[in-house]
């Protein structure tokens, strides 16, 4: 939007362009990667009970009830945090790029290879210091 002067054009128009381009990214992410998680740990879970079941012939029902077992509401909730937060991290550095983007299609490419591997590494990061905090609180 930036290369195609559309932000410029927000402008013109008086509106405010990170409100009009980063709100809207921000709440779809707060909303999806959340459920993201929540689905990827559903087919870990169940890719799990398949492999035992083809490796040491372990009943998908007794899988299931050793798994529930040994989920902690703390892994869940800590789960929905850690992936609220990457949301936040992905977004805001995936339009902080995206509107520091100067030239042409050729600048547009490296500010999004600039922004996956930037986000990338304050997720990781962001991952570590969360992992801190939970393992010292005992959360």
């Amino acid at each position: 939007m930036t290369v195609t002067e559309e932000i410029d054009a927000l402008r013109v128009m008086a509106f405010e362009p990170i409100e009009f381009v980063l709100a809207p990214k921000l709440l779809a992410a707060l909303i999806t990667v959340p459920c993201l998680s929540i689905l990827c740990n559903f087919f870990a879970i169940l890719a799990g009970g398949i492999f035992m079941f083809f490796s040491t012939h372990l009943g998908l029902r007794l899988y299931l009830h050793d798994v529930l077992i040994s989920i902690h509401l703390r892994d869940v909730v800590g789960g929905l945090i850690k992936s609220l937060a990457f949301a936040i991290i992905i977004v805001h550095v995936g339009c902080l790029e995206g509107f520091r983007v100067r030239g042409g299609p050729d600048a547009v490419g490296r500010s999004t290879t600039a922004a996956v591997v930037k986000s990338t590494f304050l997720v990781i990061v962001a991952d570590a210091v969360f992992t801190a905090i939970f393992y010292f609180t005992g959360v």
